[in-house]
């Protein structure tokens, strides 16, 4: 379910997404020689691939870093039985 995936990486997508545009977009979009002020396809074309990108290190980085961080609010909490 998108929603429930956005709603779980969206901390990494936050984090991440000023980062990428000004040390991967910014160059890439600078190497193809895409104006600045390009046109509305350039742009949908930028955030969509920026989109699919961020998404991507947002999963990996939740997978990698943020799940051991999330199980640790679990540690040496008393579990009392239902």
């Amino acid at each position: 379910d998108v929603m429930r995936s956005l709603g779980k990486y969206s901390f990494a997508m936050y984090v991440f997404h000023k980062p990428l545009h000004e040390l991967v977009g910014r160059p890439v979009v600078a190497s193809l020689g895409w104006p600045v002020t390009s046109s509305t396809a350039y742009n949908v074309l930028y955030i969509g691939a920026g989109i699919t990108v961020l998404w991507v290190a947002a999963m990996v980085s939740y997978h990698a870093y943020e799940k051991f961080f999330l199980r640790l609010k679990t540690v040496g909490v008393p579990h009392t039985p239902a």
